[in-house]
């Protein structure tokens, strides 16, 4: 089986806790960093010992060779980035609050089905 192909999107203080999730693991790998600080994502690149490093949000979209989209973002981004992820046919993780209406966890929800 190949492993899951992930991006982590959002490289601040809760993303050192998350990767730790995908270290050693045959099932599941960091491929992509993403963040709008392009410094702060070329840190964490270096340190996770990731290839590819993304300032766009689009730009993991676009990758085929992502599979899933692990959102460490600001929850006023949760909905319209997971709506985007769903449309592009990635698996999406989203960090707690989902949203911040039961309207836009509907649109979540709808968008991944």
């Amino acid at each position: 089986m190949d492993p899951i192909r992930v991006a982590i999107v959002g490289c601040g203080r809760i993303s050192d806790l998350h990767q730790l999730g995908y270290r050693n693991r045959n099932d599941a790998r960091i491929v992509a960093v993403c963040d709008t600080n392009k410094r702060r994502a070329s840190t964490k690149a270096r340190e996770w010992g990731v290839d590819k490093v993304y300032t766009s949000y689009q730009q993991i979209l676009e990758d085929n060779e992502i599979d899933l989209v692990e959102l460490l973002t600001p929850h006023h981004l949760h909905c319209p980035m997971t709506v985007q992820a769903a449309q592009a046919h990635k698996h999406i993780s989203v960090q707690k609050p989902m949203a911040l209406s039961a309207h836009e966890a509907d649109q979540m929800i709808n968008a991944a089905e």
